[in-house]
């Protein structure tokens, strides 16, 4: 699983420049990249996470849906690679600042650290911020598990760019 998981981020990381850098006419679609940081805090964990999407904006410049890839690390929820599907709205993309809202459910591969196990757990934010040209500051809430036993629900703060 672990070696997937690394094999499937390898994948994304190396083909999403190429694509990126390929494309030529805005009004069929584009392909999109967005990278995102930031801490979250919530019930018994605090941490760092940094988010990976690769997705497809619609003609209308308003919609991507995406396939993201995340690395974080929290206290009680130790680290996680999550794997999810990401839908964002951006309100009015023609204008230099605007607001945007996005969705992210997926599933949360656990990594183990020293006396735990492996599992796989839940993953899912729901945020709410600014897109400001290419950069980004949202804000929102996030529900995930270490495995099926651990919930962690809680805030986070993620500044990020679009390519």
């Amino acid at each position: 699983m672990k070696k997937l998981v690394l094999l499937s981020l390898f994948v994304v990381l190396t083909i999403s420049p190429i694509l990126v850098s390929a494309q030529n006419d805005n009004n069929k679609g584009r392909f999109s990249v967005i990278n995102e940081y930031g801490p979250f805090f919530g019930k018994n964990t605090i941490g760092f996470a940094g988010t990976f999407i690769s997705g497809y904006t619609l003609p209308n410049l308003q919609d991507m849906i995406g396939l993201g890839v995340a690395y974080e690390a929290g206290t009680g929820i130790e680290q996680g690679l999550p794997i999810f599907i990401n839908y964002r709205h951006i309100f009015n993309p023609t204008k230099p600042f605007t607001p945007i809202v996005n969705v992210a459910v997926g599933t949360r591969y656990c990594i183990p650290s020293y006396g735990t196990e492996s599992a796989m757990g839940y993953y899912m934010t729901v945020g709410s911020g600014f897109q400001a040209n290419l950069f980004s500051l949202s804000g929102g809430l996030f529900f995930k598990s270490y495995g099926t036993k651990d919930f962690y629900i809680g805030l986070e703060i993620k500044f990020g760019y679009k390519l």
